[in-house]
């Protein structure tokens, strides 16, 4: 009996955790766990995102850039000859001949680059443009000289995509 009685002062005296405390201590570690997983997961789909809208917007407005300070140059607009989409020529005060052209290159499914050549270079303006006639076009109206151009960006971040477009009409000056 003296055995017994010791045994159970040493039991009630021991420190430690029940296999229940245990397993309640994982459920909320789990339950943690996963919501931090899903928190990390929606800022990097998010981060996605915004990514994916920068980057198109910014390619479609340098492309703008180019072409409104070029068309404005321009006396003779011409869109697709020679295999180019636009192609822009005048004469300086120089009597400087200019032929700018713009085309696309590295297509790949109707996405590809919009490349602005001046006969001695030639430079990638804008990426990701989409060159569907449907989507990415350029007409001028020999009646009113205004060249009406629509270009449409689409860039993918991860699983996310994100399209801009932007609409342009210029006027070039006069021919001489």
């Amino acid at each position: 009996m003296i055995f017994f009685s010791k045994l159970k002062i040493t039991l009630k005296n021991q420190v430690g955790f029940t296999l229940l405390e245990t397993m309640i201590a994982l459920c909320i570690t789990g339950v943690v766990a996963v919501s931090v997983v899903t928190t990390l997961y929606q800022l990097q789909s998010i981060s996605n995102t915004h990514f994916a809208r920068v980057m198109s917007v910014k390619q479609v407005e340098n492309a703008v850039f180019y072409l409104n300070r070029d068309v404005q140059q321009a006396q003779l607009v011409q869109t697709g000859v020679g295999g180019n989409w636009l192609t822009l020529t005048w004469t300086s005060w120089d009597s400087t001949q200019h032929q700018i052209t713009y085309s696309f290159a590295n297509i790949v499914n109707n996405i590809g680059d919009l490349v602005r050549s001046d006969g001695t270079t030639t430079g990638t303006i804008a990426k990701n443009i989409n060159t569907s006639s449907s989507v990415t076009n350029a007409s001028y109206d020999s009646g009113t000289h205004i060249l009406a151009l629509q270009l449409t960006s689409t860039v993918k971040a991860g699983s996310k995509q994100a399209t801009e477009t932007r609409k342009l009409s210029v006027i070039p000056r006069p021919g001489s």
